[in-house]
């Protein structure tokens, strides 16, 4: 329990840099936890909105991502 209280405030890129020596590795874990935030991967609580997501995504599946076509002007 106090592995999990100590955890969730945390920035996500420090917990990965404790866990995962491979830039690549962290940058896919990592981007899970940014999707649609404006926060980056040194702010405080980012470790728990990676948490959130990883526990709202199907079991053994990845987080998926849509992209809306068009642009600023579309018409």
């Amino acid at each position: 329990m106090m592995e999990f209280i100590r955890v969730l405030p945390m920035p996500l890129a420090d917990y990965l840099d404790e866990w995962f020596e491979s830039p690549r590795l962290k940058g896919v874990l990592g981007s899970q936890a940014l999707l649609g935030s404006y926060q980056g991967p040194r702010s405080p609580g980012t470790m728990y909105n990676f948490l959130h997501n990883t526990i709202e995504a199907h079991v053994g599946q990845a987080r998926s991502c849509q992209f809306v076509r068009g642009g600023w002007a579309s018409g």
